[in-house]
């Protein structure tokens, strides 16, 4: 976590788990998968915030939130 100045913080977590396909860039409406990220991206866009994704296949994944 850090934070800035003008009192706005970002938060980043990564993980060194399997990742997630770099092809699953939308989430699937019918199997539900990747629901749960679109609604994290929705609830910062709310508060207008930003919320930032990398993907990588089988070396982890990193979540950013400012």
């Amino acid at each position: 976590m850090s934070s800035t100045q003008d009192g706005h913080c970002s938060v980043l977590v990564e993980d060194d788990g399997i990742g997630l396909a770099t092809d699953q860039a939308e989430p699937n409406q019918e199997t539900g998968e990747d629901i749960g990220l679109s609604v994290m991206k929705e609830r910062a866009e709310r508060i207008n915030g930003e919320i930032l994704f990398e993907r990588h296949a089988y070396v982890g994944s990193s979540v950013l939130t400012m």
